[in-house]
């Protein structure tokens, strides 16, 4: 009689592939400062997670899972061949980055709005136009550095809600 080989059987996570899986159960356990190579995780899941390669799609969707479900925030180090799993002053650096990003984008969106010539739209277009540069100067104004001092010349401590914030800038709703 022959023996048959058992297959070790790997829980895959659902709606994901399961280079995917792998990478977030390699990554779940990281403790803050741990750093994995590419090598590593190219070995663990079966694809190249480079950038640019067929494993990166996996690696940036089991980065996304990692954040929101286990709450690691695994960075690739520039200049090298490697992921770290973030301290706190790490991840508010990163936040501050994201913040400026979103400054400079609806600065640049608001910039474009006089270029639109209103009578070339529809009336549903207009509405949700309108809508859009609403959203977008509440945003900037939100965003601007001075905000931010405004801010911490309040002691904020915690995140203020939205009727609280507008409070704070004497905007009347």
């Amino acid at each position: 009689m022959e023996e048959t080989e058992k297959k070790e059987v790997y829980p895959f996570l659902h709606g994901l592939s399961p280079a995917t899986s792998k990478i977030i159960d390699y990554l779940k356990d990281g403790k803050v400062g741990d750093i994995v190579t590419d090598e590593s995780l190219t070995g663990h899941c079966g694809r190249d997670t480079r950038p640019n390669q067929d494993g990166y799609g996996n690696l940036t969707t089991a980065l996304k899972r990692l954040e929101s479900k286990y709450g690691k925030l695994w960075v690739r180090v520039k200049g090298g061949d490697c992921l770290k799993c973030c301290n706190s002053i790490e991840i508010a650096e990163i936040c501050d980055s994201d913040l400026q990003r979103v400054r400079r984008r609806t600065k640049r969106l608001n910039g474009r709005v006089p270029l639109v010539k209103i009578d070339d739209l529809n009336q549903d277009e207009v509405k949700l136009f309108m809508a859009n540069i609403a959203i977008s100067g509440t945003i900037e104004l939100l965003s601007k550095r001075n905000t931010v001092k405004k801010l911490i010349a309040r002691n904020t401590q915690k995140p203020l809600e939205l009727p609280r914030l507008l409070e704070a800038f004497m905007v009347v709703t």
